[in-house]
């Protein structure tokens, strides 16, 4: 986990989030570090979405890689 990055700002974001939730007692996020994440296992409409976001802020997208075989 990246302790001074992005990645624990979006834990304590979404901690924080649902913690203000009506009727949340307590929150508990975890991080699964084993899924290797790739946009190609999103649908196509998805993507296409992603891709136009990624557009619209100036980033260019990056090619999907092929899905990994265990």
């Amino acid at each position: 986990m990246l302790r001074d990055g992005r990645l624990l700002h979006d834990v304590d974001e979404v901690s924080r989030r649902v913690a203000e939730l009506d009727g949340t007692a307590a929150v508990d996020v975890t991080v699964d570090a084993g899924l290797d994440w790739t946009p190609d296992m999103m649908s196509d409409r998805a993507r296409s979405r992603r891709r136009a976001h990624l557009t619209e802020l100036g980033i260019p997208p990056t090619p999907a890689r092929e899905r990994r075989t265990r």
